[in-house]
């Protein structure tokens, strides 16, 4: 770590489906992190980047030198700006800046994903999503996309993490965060082996925009605490998970697993290459 003292800015890059959320409540909780307050994700350098560096650096103005900084925004995966971006913001962010990624396996993020447009209104079946939303693939190619960032920072910059040792053994991936940000203490996990954002189809629509809405309104009036660390209570855990449980989802998924990794086969290897886990194909199936 930096002999001022100074922690990094961690920025988690994506993508969707892949536990970010359930990432960010925990970079919250655990008071070695410093999260914007009265924020979710906070998309600044692609939704709000207008707004000038400034607004960005108002957002961790508050933090301690001692902890690290977070932004935890799944869309900056993709979008074709946010790495020169940041790149442009670094200098001015005043901290060493560290990324991460969570690598999933690409098929069932995909058909994670297909299923969360299911759930909120789209009727076609996957083979349609694919065609409607090509983001839908671009998502899984890690390798690709890496390679996007990787002409703006070093690599050694990154930590590429796996979706399995959230999985199967978040001490494992919690390891790997704290040996590659440089942390004294141990990550807490107030969420167990629970998750913050199940998946399943809704029993009630209403109910999940109202816990939506209400999550957003107690970030404005700045009682964000209640929206973070009630998750991790039994009560709060089991309405988010009563509301998306044994209700079947209307999904036509019309394409075998086998046809589906076609897509990926390739960038799957060269992912496997890239971050020396020879093995990495074979876990996934490829």
């Amino acid at each position: 770590m930096e002999e001022t003292g100074i922690r990094p800015h961690l920025i988690v890059i994506g993508p969707g489906k892949a536990a970010t959320t359930w990432f960010q409540h925990v970079l919250y909780c655990d008071p070695q992190f410093w999260y914007p307050r009265e924020i979710g994700e906070v998309r600044f350098f692609n939704h709000h980047y207008k707004k000038g560096v400034e607004s960005y650096l108002e957002l961790y103005e508050e933090a301690p030198c001692k902890s690290v900084t977070a932004d935890v925004t799944p869309e900056y995966y993709l979008h074709p700006e946010a790495p020169r971006r940041v790149k442009e913001t670094e200098e001015k962010i005043n901290r060493p800046l560290r990324f991460m990624i969570i690598c999933r396996e690409p098929v069932s993020r995909l058909i994670s994903d297909y299923q969360m447009h299911v759930r909120r209104g789209f009727e076609g079946s996957l083979s349609e999503a694919i065609t409607n939303s090509p983001h839908l693939v671009e998502s899984g190619l890690y390798w690709k996309n890496l390679n996007r960032w990787f002409k703006f920072f070093s690599e050694d910059q990154f930590l590429v993490s796996l979706f399995d040792d959230i999985k199967g053994d978040k001490r494992r991936f919690f390891g790997k965060v704290e040996q590659f940000l440089g942390l004294e203490k141990k990550i807490e996990n107030p969420y167990g082996e629970g998750r913050v954002n199940p998946g399943g189809a809704y029993r009630s629509w209403l109910l999940e925009r109202m816990l939506q809405f209400g999550g957003q309104l107690m970030r404005k009036f700045g009682a964000e605490e209640i929206v973070y660390r009630p998750k991790a209570t039994s009560i709060i855990q089991e309405i988010y998970s009563w509301n998306r449980e044994e209700s079947e989802l209307k999904e036509r998924i019309d394409l075998s697993e086998e046809e589906l990794r076609k897509y990926f086969r390739e960038d799957v290897n060269r992912l496997a290459d890239k971050i020396d886990n020879p093995s990495l194909p074979k876990k996934w199936g490829y």
